[in-house]
């Protein structure tokens, strides 16, 4: 959804207050941009008019690439020391300007390679040293003969495209941001209905008649303490998500965009929730338990 709003145009993420932008012009936000980014964008803006179409699009499409790689391992670093969502959020930004930058360039950022492929070395190998008594055969069943037939290397023919590549990369980041922010935002709760779960199933392949609430781990108050837990984990935990957001991302319509499956997730987890106290706690118990609507949580799990 990301991606798809800033090709439509609905957001860009170079103007001011869009992702990295904070209302600075133009130029200042570029000096924002991670170096590999901005060298590669100005290499390819200088190259664009200057050399034949074929060529470029073969340039471009591996400095794509490198540029793309050094972004996931700018990620990767700053995952492993300022934390999970950090990396996230600057990968997504960074991709979200290689897209919207790369879009005005009239070629396909995508070439046909050719190769070989010896794969079919190995078998042809190992059939010549089982038929080496066939060395030196004067007809057709000659094993040398063979192993020359069956060794040639085939051509290979496989497609690179740079412009998929990101739209791909990006889908990608974006998920792993709302997987890791939905875990962060509901994990006690999710971490209960998965024990739930195994339990529930555990017991309907056995034919067991033990009941979920009597379990340690299910005892109604128990449930009420990862229900209040998660609460604690939604009123510190969101306000770091939404800071990280604007952050980096700097755009009230991106933030939401993103943020929308998160909230989506949230809510769902919680309604399931609700269903499996309904159906395996007593009215009695669902009081104790006091799980709250879809539409609490729908209103809680709002960026401000």
């Amino acid at each position: 959804d990301v991606a798809a709003a800033a090709a439509a145009g609905a957001v860009s993420p170079t103007t001011p207050g869009t992702p990295g932008g904070h209302d600075l012009p133009v130029a200042d936000q570029q000096a924002m941009w991670y170096p590999t980014l901005r060298r590669t964008l100005v290499c390819l803006s200088k190259l664009y008019r200057c050399i034949n179409k074929k060529v470029f699009e073969s340039l471009s499409q591996e400095a794509l690439e490198i540029c793309v790689q050094s972004l996931v391992h700018a990620s990767d670093l700053i995952s492993a020391k300022q934390g999970q969502l950090n990396g996230m959020l600057f990968l997504i930004k960074h991709l979200l300007i290689l897209r919207e930058q790369i879009a005005p360039f009239d070629v396909s950022f995508a070439v046909k390679e050719h190769g070989l492929d010896f794969s079919n070395i190995k078998d042809a190998a190992f059939s010549l040293y089982q038929h080496r008594g066939r060395l030196f055969k004067l007809n057709y069943q000659n094993a040398l003969l063979e192993f020359v037939m069956q060794s040639s290397p085939a051509l290979t023919e496989s497609y690179l495209d740079s412009r998929k590549d990101v739209d791909n990369r990006l889908k990608a980041s974006c998920e792993q941001f709302v997987s890791a922010v939905t875990k962060s935002l509901a994990g006690p709760v999710q971490d209960f209905l998965d024990k739930a779960q195994r339990f529930l199933e555990l017991s309907k392949q056995q034919g067991s008649k033990a009941k979920l609430r009597q379990q340690p781990f299910a005892d109604p108050g128990k449930v009420h303490e990862v229900v209040m837990a998660n609460f604690k984990v939604l009123d510190t935990s969101l306000p770091q998500v939404q800071r990280l957001m604007s952050l980096y991302l700097a755009n009230r319509e991106l933030e939401c965009i993103l943020f929308k499956p998160v909230k989506e997730a949230v809510t769902s987890t919680y309604k399931q929730l609700s269903s499996t106290v309904v159906e395996n706690y007593s009215v009695e118990d669902q009081a104790i338990v006091a799980c709250p609507s879809s539409e609490q949580i729908s209103g809680l799990v709002n960026l401000s």
